[in-house]
């Protein structure tokens, strides 16, 4: 699995991406960075494929607002945004997830039939 966005710092994991080019048209900005700390390479790789799909989220808005704001705004909004959702994506970590089906069985309707 590619490491989108995820680099390593010595012991550190960093979350960085780049704004598009609708944002920052001359990418003339550093790249945004996200400090994830010391993880495991799994974990890592999961907070930074989160915090990847909440900076494209960010970046549509900014786009489809059409802020006249500098690139450098933008940028700050971004990483601003993304801070505020680190915790919640680690607290996902430390969930008590279990899935467990519950109820009858579901049928398939009647006349359909599986195409393989």
């Amino acid at each position: 699995m590619r490491n989108l966005y995820l680099t390593q710092h010595g012991q550190s994991w960093v979350f960085q991406r780049r704004l598009p080019k609708a944002l920052d048209p001359d990418f003339s900005l550093a790249a945004i960075r996200i400090r994830l700390g010391p993880l495991p390479l799994k974990q890592a790789r999961r907070l930074a494929a989160l915090l990847g799909a909440a900076s494209q989220l960010i970046f549509e808005r900014l786009i489809k607002e059409n802020t006249m704001a500098e690139p450098e705004t933008k940028l700050a909004i971004t990483e601003g945004e993304l801070q505020k959702v680190v915790p919640f994506f680690r607290g996902l970590e430390l969930a008590p997830w279990s899935i467990t089906v519950t109820g009858p069985p579901i049928k398939e309707p009647s006349g359909s039939r599986l195409v393989h």
